[in-house]
């Protein structure tokens, strides 16, 4: 089961319930993501759940992502109200030969 926005559950693939919280504490969907990664990567991730809170492998990988998606979200937000600040809209526009 996964939790929606709202609270509902909502079936899973893999029938497990699965909450998850945006660092607001609003509930959010979970979106089913796969992916290969390195062995190297891998074994980071697996030396850590197993000595840290307990944690799955998805779920370090889901808080790792999710601070990367949250820099760039705070990055974009500061381009685009400093170039807003300073008239400067030809920033916003990509250039002509842009494809």
């Amino acid at each position: 089961m996964i939790e929606s926005r709202s609270g509902d559950l909502k079936p899973s693939t893999d029938g497990a319930s699965i909450p998850a919280f945006s660092r607001t504490g609003a509930n959010e969907e979970l979106i089913d993501f796969r992916m290969k990664i390195t062995e190297r990567t891998h074994s980071v991730l697996d030396a850590f759940t197993r000595a840290g809170k307990g944690q799955s492998h998805q779920e370090v990988a889901r808080q790792v992502l999710d601070e990367w998606a949250e820099k760039e979200i705070h990055a974009a937000i500061l381009v685009q109200r400093l170039t807003r600040g300073e008239g400067n809209r030809a920033a916003l526009v990509p250039p002509k030969d842009a494809a």
